[in-house]
């Protein structure tokens, strides 16, 4: 496992839009950041350097896989900052 490319802060800012759309994630909301971060933990900088579909794969199965449903339709990443 490599070193995280995400802070805390900055997982909670993506999560923050996510979460509040819909009753039934924001009712799963700790499931949902743990998947999150659970996927990006697995990952380095270096993968977010070209295409991040594979990533918003994985994002939108652990999410989904995560609440029990097909809840999340796309993964969108308004703002990337890796270290």
């Amino acid at each position: 496992m490599s070193d995280a490319f995400l802070s805390q802060d900055e997982i909670d800012a993506l999560l923050e839009g996510v979460t509040g759309e819909s009753q039934k994630l924001a009712k799963e909301e700790a499931k949902v950041r743990d998947a999150v971060v659970s996927v990006l933990r697995r990952h380095s900088a270096e993968d977010t350097r070209g295409d991040l579909g594979p990533l918003r794969k994985e994002l939108l199965a652990a999410i989904n896989r995560a609440v029990g449903g097909d809840y999340v339709r796309a993964v969108y990443f308004e703002e990337f900052v890796t270290q």
